[in-house]
């Protein structure tokens, strides 16, 4: 439990620290949750190259019953692996997923949020092969699934889900490595988990989309051994894009992002709105932090159901002020992002 000690204790002094210090503490943090993750998390009885955590008999026979006798169980301090893929996939996602928990936390608490604890084990399901993904996807989800989709997160079941991106045939050369794309996407999922079960965002309450994926595409990244997450410039390859876009005049305005909720998904250009978002969340990030906190606890309080965008943007103003005056602001932020080359 080495690693998990570690980043309980980073959390801790970051919340402990005074406000002048805590942004020399926090790029402390980040670099060492970001180098030392192997070194310590499978330091203890998770390693699956070590001895195994004992797994109890009656949660083996609930996955068993639920995803069928070939699902093996792979424990880390924070969670429940279920798969059907190799050996080296499941650790290297195990550790990305600890990597994840600790940098959200670290990220979050640096910035001002309060996050609400969560006992359990969070629950991923993978699978080795693409195609047993996207059965199980049909059934669990009772419709086709989009085929350029690499995981998802269920606020139904509150699961994680993914596959090996060894395993999907590429039409054409890929700018990064299937492993490095496994890493970046395990991040994506998990922040999607985890803002929904640490008070970030409320599940099944209509969100918009760019918030949803902008959190969630912040925490990709392209450079395996640096620090990432939305405090950092460790850009997901979604965002080396997002130049083009531009000067293409593909971008949305302000008003149209962010009155698009994740209902509309089929109605908008995804490739743009996920790069958007992740721009304009690590905008608001870095810049309007207690703005956001205040839009969060504002989106919190409503009630499930549709809204209208008019509510959409009046929520969003409401805790921001008008959105013309983001837009100044906002400009210079974009012609100031640099993407790093892939590795």
């Amino acid at each position: 439990m080495m690693f998990y000690r570690v980043s309980t204790f980073l959390v801790l002094r970051l919340r402990e620290s005074p406000p002048m210090q805590r942004t020399s503490f926090s790029l402390l943090a980040f670099t060492l949750l970001a180098t030392l993750p192997n070194l310590f998390l499978f330091a203890d009885e998770a390693s699956p190259s070590r001895q195994p955590a004992q797994v109890d008999p009656r949660i083996l026979a609930e996955v068993h019953k639920t995803f069928g006798p070939d699902f093996r169980v792979h424990l880390t301090p924070h969670y429940r692996i279920v798969y059907k893929a190799s050996e080296s996939f499941v650790s290297d996602v195990a550790t990305q997923l600890e990597r994840t928990y600790a940098t959200f936390h670290s990220a979050f608490t640096e910035a001002g949020f309060t996050l609400r604890p969560y006992s359990k084990r969070y629950v991923c399901v993978l699978f080795g092969d693409y195609e047993d993904f996207l059965d199980y996807q049909r059934e669990e989800r009772g419709k086709e699934p989009q085929q350029k989709g690499g995981g998802y997160y269920s606020g139904k079941t509150n699961r994680i889900t993914f596959f090996d991106e060894h395993s999907r045939e590429h039409r054409k050369r890929r700018p990064i490595s299937d492993k490095t794309k496994n890493l970046s996407k395990t991040s994506h999922e998990a922040a999607h988990q985890l803002a929904f079960n640490t008070g970030i965002q409320k599940r099944g309450v209509l969100q918009p989309l760019w918030l949803g994926e902008g959190l969630a595409s912040a925490f990709e990244f392209v450079k395996t051994d640096q620090p990432f997450g939305p405090a950092t410039e460790n850009f997901g390859l979604r965002m080396s894009q997002l130049g083009r876009m531009q000067r293409m005049g593909k971008l949305m305005p302000l008003p149209t992002l962010v009155t698009i909720s994740g209902k509309d998904r089929s109605q908008v250009n995804l490739g743009v709105a996920y790069a958007q978002g992740s721009a304009f969340f690590r905008f608001l990030f870095q810049k309007r932090p207690r703005e956001l906190r205040a839009y969060l606890e504002i989106l919190a309080k409503q009630r499930r159901g549709p809204r209208s965008s008019e509510s959409l943007l009046r929520e969003f103003e409401s805790a921001m002020g008008p959105i013309k005056d983001l837009e100044p602001e906002w400009k210079v932020f974009l012609r100031q992002l640099r993407s790093p080359a892939p590795r």
